[in-house]
């Protein structure tokens, strides 16, 4: 099953640190040391906590220059791949989160929700028994999903960035939409 929130909570409850990956927001803490994060967070509404150290697994992807959307831009760093050590208390049961993977990235800029862009994402990691294949796909658009603004494809093999291909290497065609009730 999922279980999980959307939780508020008071301004003055919030703490970033300039220059670091330091952030405490209510009862979430997530910090950057020792070379892999470290996060807490607990729900207030509904019996869950989680800590979990996040070590990262393949070398970290910054499209630094920052793409026009609307009337601003936005910038993208990924770490696609991390080994995570925890647990998660869910209700009564315990979780152990050894082994499994994760996912991290980060978006900068300055832009309005509802302006013209719209972006399409996805990644993806396979292990077989001998390498760790990692995939990250982005496409920024305009609002309508007719003008390409960047597009990347990204593929690792273990730690190491093995391609990146850009917007003019790569083809997209969608073969079908959801259709929702509203």
């Amino acid at each position: 099953g999922w279980s999980g929130n959307v939780e508020p909570f008071d301004s003055r409850f919030a703490t970033l640190i300039p220059g670091e990956v330091a952030m405490l927001l209510g009862l979430f803490e997530v910090f950057f040391r020792d070379d892999r994060f470290e996060l807490t967070a607990s729900l207030q509404s509904s019996p869950m906590v989680i800590h979990a150290r996040l070590e990262p697994q393949c070398t970290p992807l910054g499209i630094m220059h920052e793409v026009d959307v609307g009337e601003g831009g936005i910038g993208w760093f990924v770490i696609p791949r991390l080994g995570v050590i925890g647990q998660a208390v869910i209700g009564d049961c315990v979780y152990s989160l050894k082994g499994t993977t994760a996912y991290h990235d980060h978006n900068w800029g300055h832009w309005l929700w509802g302006q013209d862009f719209s972006w399409e994402w996805g990644f993806g990691h396979l292990s077989d028994m001998e390498t760790a294949w990692t995939v990250v796909f982005d496409r920024t658009l305009n609002r309508a999903r007719t003008r390409v603004l960047e597009s990347t494809l990204a593929l690792w093999q273990g730690e190491s960035l093995f391609r990146i291909f850009s917007r003019h290497e790569i083809s997209v065609r969608p073969t079908g939409y959801s259709t929702p009730s509203r």
